[in-house]
């Protein structure tokens, strides 16, 4: 039908599905973004119109929306900081703000340090971060329970009544490492065809490269008491701590097609030559995470 033909046609269009009509939110977004060799650059407005305190429903003095008003991401890529080590940094701003509860500013400093060590079988990096988050509170209103969605879609309940006035910090840091391995296999399939003009257009598989990389990584993030002083505006205000393994396999299939075509020769008859190309037409991968804590 209509509906089902416009889906997909905003699915391939957009990477995502359609509002559901049923929905009370309806999102707004204002996006904008530039980036450069070395360093980037976002900005985001969003605009939530919450549609149970619109149209006469409930007042919208009492509607505890957050609005992201707005918000600003600035990178600095992984790069080369001397001496094997390597380094990343990203900030980020928001203002958030509320009709019905709490207002105001917050900034994340997220610096991370790496240092890669690779021998001819075995590549370790061990990595450290830190976050550093401030925040301050334009208006401070006490709504009693929220309930909120948090990490992994389980809902939370923030009981507003702890959440401090002014100005506050929170710092967190995580550590680990990750090591992997890659081996790798060529398989002949097909002999390479002659650069002959009578054989244009033809074309074949000729190479098949498997690829298998198994991977460890470890990742500690300690444990941060005192949140629910907090303002609460997103998951990022309730960072769990963490301490886990993952172990992961992954298999890639490469294949190389040689292909005769034909280009303008030196006499302004057409010549023949072979070209090459690749493409990794298959990505098989099994994963598994084990929490300690």
């Amino acid at each position: 039908n209509g509906y089902d033909k416009t889906r997909e046609e905003f699915l391939d269009a957009f990477g995502r599905d359609i509002e559901n009509k049923d929905s009370l939110h309806r999102l707004n977004k204002l996006y904008a973004s530039r980036s450069w060799d070395r360093f980037g650059v976002v900005g985001l407005t969003q605009y939530d119109q919450n549609l149970a305190y619109m149209n006469g429903n409930n007042p919208n003095s009492e509607n505890p929306t957050t609005q992201i008003l707005p918000e600003l991401n600035a990178f600095a890529w992984q790069q080369s900081l001397g001496g094997g080590f390597e380094g990343s940094l990203d900030t980020k701003y928001d203002y958030f703000h509320r009709e019905y509860g709490d207002s105001g500013h917050r900034a994340i400093l997220s610096p991370e340090l790496k240092y890669p060590m690779k021998s001819r079988y075995l590549t370790v990096i061990p990595s450290v971060a830190l976050q550093e988050t401030a925040y301050s509170l334009t208006s401070r209103e006490d709504v009693g329970d929220m309930t909120v969605v948090g990490t992994g879609g389980r809902e939370e309940v923030i009981d507003t009544s702890k959440i401090k006035n002014g100005f506050q910090t929170r710092t967190t840091w995580t550590g680990g490492f990750t090591a992997f391995s890659e081996m790798t296999r060529t398989f002949d399939l097909a002999e390479q065809p002659k650069a002959d003009p009578s054989l244009a257009g033809t074309s074949r598989w000729t190479k098949l490269k498997n690829s298998i990389t198994p991977r460890l990584e470890y990742s500690y993030r300690n444990h941060v008491t005192g949140q629910e002083k907090l303002p609460y505006f997103d998951t990022d205000d309730r960072i769990e701590g963490r301490n886990a393994v993952t172990y992961s396999l992954t298999s890639v299939l490469d294949r190389r097609r040689d292909s005769v075509v034909l280009s303008p020769g030196s006499d302004g008859e057409p010549a023949a030559r072979v070209a090459r190309d690749y493409l990794d037409f298959l990505l098989f991968r099994v994963e598994q995470s084990y929490d300690i804590r």
